[in-house]
């Protein structure tokens, strides 16, 4: 099983604490979206889980704790919102492809 870990709440931001102890514990429930009368039981065991794969816009709350992560494979996929040119990230690229300024690289995009 592939454990989205999340799409409608960013778990490795503001609940990866919570997301660790369930880990531990081996199952968590989830409410289905579309149904709220439906909640299931998923399994957290390593041999049940192939692969989680977490959303984040801010991984910075999980990065001191991947340890706890050592019995799984899994992947962060983390989003870089378009700020434009007053961009708050150093050294991001917040450059449009119809902008003409130059990359980091130093090459037009």
């Amino acid at each position: 099983m592939i454990l989205s870990v999340s799409r409608r709440t960013d778990i490795p931001n503001y609940y990866f604490d919570w997301f660790c102890n369930r880990l531990r514990e081996g199952w968590l429930y989830v409410r289905n979206p579309m149904n709220e009368r439906q909640v299931s039981r998923i399994e957290l065991m390593p041999e049940t889980v192939d692969c989680i794969v977490f959303w984040t816009k801010n991984p910075a709350a999980m990065m001191n704790k991947l340890s706890l992560l050592d019995p799984y494979s899994y992947y962060v996929q983390f989003t870089l919102t378009g700020y434009g040119r007053g961009c708050p990230i150093s050294g991001a690229c917040c450059c449009h492809a119809s902008d003409s300024s130059p990359a980091p690289s130093g090459k037009s995009v």
